[in-house]
């Protein structure tokens, strides 16, 4: 009976698809490997498996428990694949010269982390990343290409929160790391009684205490940042911000993107701009992505990177299956008596001449 059910079922966590979800997930990858490779992306292939030593200083202690670790035949401890981005920065930081040359990827692919109750699941992603030696004004391809690339997927029910993780690291930059993380934590899970409390328990000055309790509420229009009541020292911690967003509310408006100095990401790694798409009516993350040059520091290379990354089974909700799934005209071939006209032979030149076939028996 056991092995029967085992049969039936598949291990808690995974998430086979049949049929109908299979195509549809299929047409989505295709679509966005499409426009990616429009923009001059390439596509990359992480292993599935890889080294946890190398990848362990940037896990989260959330990620790394919900991660699934084994000791391989040599001794060493190995992980199966939980970040896309981090497996594909290893090839690149192997394999990239140290050159000035700009390297545009993109990678469709399974993970497999705990994010509820740090559980191991099987997710599937799909995004794009940029490495380069100098940057200038690539946070803006990259939140172009995400805009755009919704409205190719007819999204048309979410908006994009842009908050920037290094006006904390610049205006904290003197307190202790652990400080700093339980602060962070404290903003990402919108706890001001706790936030209050370490900023108050810390020797700080107090225009600082100010500018993080003040900046950890905000969520608004780029005019409303614009007019943020900072110290100087606040001010000038958001810059990045502020010269990112006057670039890319030229391009956009406030019904699609607003600004959100609350976001604070789970993953140790990202050091500048960072950028999430709600869905307006689940309020659940379709994509995310950020800066993240802190992964080539760790893995010796002297890199700027910025990528984002689609979450599919989130995209799935929102996409309406039979209007992104176009009905083809398929030519219905039967396979009678093979003595006369081959069938087989009309069906091998149908698919030349770019028609739709379906087999008859």
């Amino acid at each position: 009976m056991e092995k029967k059910r085992r049969f039936l079922n598949t291990p808690a966590g995974t998430k086979p698809f049949f049929l109908e979800e299979s195509l549809f997930r299929s047409e989505i990858v295709k679509l966005l490997s499409n426009y990616f490779s429009r923009w001059g992306f390439i596509p990359i292939t992480p292993p599935i498996i890889d080294y946890y030593d190398i990848y362990e200083n940037l896990f989260s202690e959330e990620l790394s428990k919900g991660s699934i670790k084994f000791v391989d035949r040599n001794g060493d401890i190995v992980l199966l694949r939980n970040d896309i981005a981090l497996f594909c920065a290893k090839i690149v930081a192997s394999r990239l010269s140290s050159n000035n040359n700009i390297l545009r990827y993109f990678y469709s692919d399974t993970i497999i982390r705990g994010e509820n109750n740090n559980l191991p699941e099987e997710y599937y992603q799909i995004g794009c990343e940029l490495v380069g030696e100098e940057f200038s004004y690539q946070e803006i391809e990259l939140i172009t290409i995400l805009m755009e690339s919704k409205k190719e997927l007819g999204i048309k029910d979410c908006i994009l929160h842009i908050g920037d993780i290094s006006f904390y690291n610049k205006i904290l930059k003197d307190i202790d790391e652990t400080y700093y993380l339980d602060i962070l934590e404290a903003i990402r899970n919108r706890d001001r009684s706790s936030l209050k409390k370490i900023v108050d328990s810390l020797k700080l000055d107090e225009n600082i205490k100010k500018d993080c309790i003040l900046a950890s509420n905000f969520i608004g229009t780029f005019d409303q940042l614009l007019n943020l009541p900072l110290s100087n020292i606040g001010k000038e911690a958001l810059s990045n911000l502020i010269n990112i967003g006057t670039i890319i509310m030229k391009i956009y408006n406030n019904d699609e993107i607003i600004f959100d100095l609350s976001e604070s990401p789970k993953l140790k790694y990202y050091n500048g701009i960072i950028f999430k798409l709600y869905s307006k009516e689940s309020g659940n993350i379709v994509a995310s992505g950020g800066r993240y040059d802190l992964v080539y520091k760790k893995l010796g290379m002297n890199k700027k990177s910025v990528g984002f990354s689609y979450y599919l089974q989130q995209l799935e909700k929102i996409l309406d299956f039979d209007n992104f799934i176009k009905e083809k005209n398929i030519e219905k071939i039967k396979i009678g008596d093979i003595n006369g006209e081959n069938p087989f032979i009309k069906a091998i030149n149908d698919i030349k001449n770019g028609k739709n076939i379906e087999i008859l028996y």
